[in-house]
């Protein structure tokens, strides 16, 4: 009897008889892979989303090359920031990102020690520079109709006012104008030139207006001194600016007996960039009146940082020595050759963008045709006789300096 292999059949009779258990065999194995893969799937998904929790950002690591930065947005490679340019984040000294002409201040300008670099530098570097990295500015929205109707009237109220001969509600309410940011700029210049008028009598002159806000009066003792009479009424304001006001010629010619006008305080200042104008205001919140307006010089390349500022204790100085970060070269105190001039006032930063930057300050400067220019290396310069101004006014750890674009 011949065997199965033997006997002459049709080909698709042997695939029926011979191949069609091997198909079953094959089926089989495939399911059971299939079901092995969905299994090893599903415990892998439970480790890491439910025994492990959630996912956390893993760490860049610079060196490997197509890495995706979590932080930067980019590649490791091509378009990733490289680490040697975020080190500025973690310098707690002058030297520190973006600093500015005060990079190496004098010898008794209070400054904080380099830290010692961390275990894994890079990774602190990168995590502060994700804190600290400034976001984009949003474009200013155009104010509505309302705000801008009601800016035209309180414009139009306040300079009648001014004509009227009531100088304090006229300065509310052009300052009120003002804050609406909804003038357009001829306008706003109008009400700032206003103001400015104003307050040369009600600021900047020995005279005192019935019902200011922020003067008093004062009659001197026998053993007065302006700095004591400056501590002992809690005035916000060097007691320079006391004597400037009063127009007495120095401390000497104080006498007792003498009437003297009294500003109370606090100033803060704004910078905007756009315009390269530091306006001056006095007093806190919804009360603060507008001052006055001084042109600035800024950082060359855009480099003067956006944000809240405070005025740094133990950084306002007279006649301050400087040494040129770039160069090198040392000036002594009362070198008349100094870049920064005869006033110095240190900067430090409070809010997200601002809060670990010192380095910054606003000085006087020995070229005032760079005032109104890109010039400085961050530092916002002014005229001599508008910074002495400034220095008199603005108060360590009290005083605020808001840049804007």
């Amino acid at each position: 009897m011949a065997l199965h292999s033997q006997t002459a059949r049709p080909v698709s009779r042997r695939s029926y008889m011979y191949r069609r258990p091997r198909r079953r065999r094959n089926r089989t194995v495939i399911a059971i892979v299939i079901v092995l893969l969905a299994v090893l799937t599903g415990i892998t998904l439970w480790s890491s989303n439910g025994a492990a929790g959630p996912a956390e950002r893993s760490p860049i690591t610079p060196d490997r090359p197509g890495n995706i930065d979590p932080i930067l947005g980019a590649a490791a490679t091509g378009d990733a920031e490289p680490v040697d340019s975020i080190l500025h984040v973690t310098a707690a000294g002058p030297q520190s990102f973006g600093a500015g002409e005060a990079s190496q201040p004098p010898a008794d300008y209070a400054t904080d020690p380099d830290p010692a670099p961390p275990a894994d530098y890079a990774a602190d570097l990168i995590a502060a520079d994700d804190e600290l990295r400034p976001q984009p500015t949003v474009p200013a929205m155009a104010p509505s109709i309302r705000d801008r109707q009601r800016a035209l009237l309180l414009m139009e109220s306040g300079l009648t006012l001014a004509d009227a001969n009531r100088p304090l509600q006229a300065r509310q309410r052009l300052t009120s104008a003002l804050e609406l940011q909804a003038l357009a700029p001829g306008e706003a210049q109008v009400v700032r030139d206003a103001l400015i008028n104003l307050n040369r009598r009600l600021v900047f002159s020995p005279e005192i207006v019935d019902g200011d806000p922020f003067c008093r009066r004062y009659v001197v003792g026998p053993n007065d001194q302006l700095g004591i009479i400056v501590k002992e009424q809690s005035l916000a304001v060097d007691w320079r600016f006391i004597m400037r006001i009063n127009r007495i010629p120095s401390e000497r010619h104080l006498r007792a007996g003498h009437r003297l006008k009294l500003v109370t305080g606090p100033f803060h200042a704004v910078v905007h960039k756009s315009d390269f104008r530091l306006d001056l205001y006095m007093g806190s919140g919804a009360g603060r009146v507008f001052v006055a307006s001084y042109s600035v010089g800024l950082g060359e390349f855009n480099s003067t940082p956006l944000g809240m500022f405070r005025v740094r204790a133990g950084t306002k100085l007279i006649n301050p020595a400087w040494t040129n970060p770039r160069t090198g070269q040392r000036f002594e105190s009362y070198d008349p050759q100094n870049p920064i001039g005869e006033r110095w006032i240190g900067l430090a930063g409070i809010d997200e963008a601002t809060r670990d930057l010192i380095g910054y300050g606003i000085h006087g400067t020995i070229e005032p045709e760079s005032v109104g220019r890109q010039s400085s290396m961050g530092c916002i310069r002014m005229l001599p006789e508008d910074v002495e101004i400034i220095y008199e006014v603005l108060i360590e750890q009290t005083s605020t300096v808001e840049i804007r674009p």
